[in-house]
């Protein structure tokens, strides 16, 4: 009669075999979960630029249409009444806060759009141009160009290397 020795248990190459399975889903899930991240703090972003414009046209509507802003003269901005004074009136009443999704406050500055980009990307800047408009040629509002207009354009570098642009006037 022929004895067979039944093994119980898993063999070396089953055990090795499962756990690299296991880290190559490991491996993926950590790969993907910083892109997804960064896809939600650039949500983020311009969900609140859309409040932002929403913002500045309450503004408008509560002193007969004038803008915000003054004239770029090289050295400094001469503007009355400023950004700050309209982001802590409109978007900052009560309990509400207005803050990049890194937990900075946003900063707006007018004029020259590469001294936003010197700052980084989520460094929570939002540049203000006057006389432009965004380009939507591309179908999306996501746009590094802007073109001369009767307007007024608000933009944020995103984290994924692209620029949302809104136009503040319409």
């Amino acid at each position: 009669m022929n004895k067979h020795k039944l093994n119980k248990g898993f063999t070396i190459i089953e055990v090795v075999l499962v756990l690299a399975i296991v880290g190559l889903i490991f491996l993926a899930v950590f790969l993907a979960l910083p892109a997804l991240q960064r896809n939600q703090r650039d949500t983020q972003r311009k969900n609140d630029m859309s409040r932002f414009k929403a913002a500045y046209h309450q503004y408008r509507a509560n002193n007969k249409g004038s803008k915000i802003g003054g004239v770029f003269n090289g050295e400094s901005m001469s503007k009355l009444p400023n950004w700050d004074n309209f982001i802590n009136e409109y978007l900052r009443k009560g309990n509400d806060t207005f803050r990049d999704p890194l937990g900075e406050d946003y900063f707006v500055q007018e004029g020259l759009w590469d001294y936003a980009r010197a700052g980084g990307v989520g460094t929570g800047v939002i540049t203000i141009k006057d006389g432009h408009v965004c380009d939507y040629s591309s179908n999306k509002p996501i746009n590094q160009r802007i073109v001369s207009g009767n307007g007024q354009t608000a933009r944020i570098w995103l984290e994924s290397g692209e620029v949302y642009c809104l136009d503040l006037l319409n």
